[in-house]
């Protein structure tokens, strides 16, 4: 199973180069990353690298990265722990299984915001208002924990929490939506976050970026062996969103207008005008239809586009 190493550095780059995403710099900032289907080598502050794996539902299998510049020394700080980022059985097909389908976040980046649970007063951090989305999987329709290309992502979403998981090995019912380190609200994960917010400068949203292992292995091997800029195309699909205007989104709608399959404005938000484009992008030119845009999609892109 593929590895790499996991140090800020590769985090950063990752978040801010490859993705063209936004990164907190400000001191004191605090940056999430949630890679799915991996897990680090160790937990802590020095991690050293992570490992895929199957990526089975109802697991831990998910690595939670946080990250900043400490606010007093200036000096980068990073924190790895197993998580999870994906619902449990109990919210998909046990006995209060939500009729529309369990809840999973969307891959891409979020802002968040630190907030007192009105349950039960514990600090957890939400998605803001409109800035976070989420995507239902259907009971017993299509394929299960994937989002099939109608599975519309939800642009109101507010209740998307970043929380401690729980501390056993299954999720449980712990995990509808939202996202967040194993280990439970005692745990060194939760602490260190605790911890950082203590320093979090008001009015810095917090960043939390979510993608698979895959890309952040693709993306680490073509750092390593770039002599200018990094060339590096993520997966993207319905829901996806930039934070500014130099993403990945951007770069598919304006592929996608040289191509005659209008997006609609060229904003970086991947719904419902960006979808319909590209599936009839990809049925025209002998693509599987699914609304996944890797490897094969931005390869057929750029050579109508750019030749080759």
């Amino acid at each position: 199973m593929p590895t790499e190493n996991l140090d800020l550095g590769y985090v950063e780059r990752f978040i801010k180069l490859g993705l063209n995403g936004k990164w907190n710099d400000t001191p004191g900032a605090i940056n999430i990353l949630f890679i799915q289907g991996a897990t680090p080598e160790r937990e802590g502050s020095d991690p050293q690298r992570i490992t895929s794996n199957d990526n089975e539902p109802d697991k831990y299998n998910d690595t939670c990265v946080l990250a900043r510049v400490n606010p007093k020394t200036n000096l980068p700080e990073i924190y790895a722990s197993v998580g999870t980022s994906e619902p449990g059985e109990f919210y998909t097909v046990g006995p209060e299984a939500n009729p529309h389908g369990a809840a999973h976040m969307c891959w891409g980046q979020h802002k968040m915001e630190a907030i007192q649970r009105p349950k039960d007063g514990r600090l957890v951090l939400q998605g803001k208002a409109g800035l976070t989305r989420f995507w239902r999987d259907r009971k017993n329709l299509g394929a299960r924990y994937v989002q099939d290309v109608d599975e519309i992502p939800r642009t109101d979403a507010i209740g998307q929490w970043f929380h401690p998981m729980g501390t056993g090995e299954s999720i449980g019912k712990w995990s509808a939506g939202c996202v967040g380190p194993c280990g439970g609200v005692e745990g060194a994960a939760w602490q260190t976050l605790l911890t950082w917010l203590k320093d979090h400068p008001k009015g810095v949203p917090i960043i939390l970026t979510l993608w698979g292992i895959d890309d952040f292995c693709a993306f680490s091997q073509a750092a390593r062996h770039a002599y200018g800029p990094i060339r590096f195309d993520p997966t993207l699909r319905f829901g996806i969103r930039d934070l500014n205007a130099y993403g990945p989104v951007h770069r598919l709608q304006k592929l996608l207008k040289e191509l005659h399959h209008d997006p609609g404005k060229v904003d970086g938000d991947w719904m419902g005008k960006t979808q319909n484009a590209f599936i009839e992008f990809q049925s025209a030119n002998g693509l599987k239809p699914d609304g996944i845009c890797g490897r094969e999609s931005w390869l057929k892109l750029k050579t109508l586009v750019y030749g080759g």
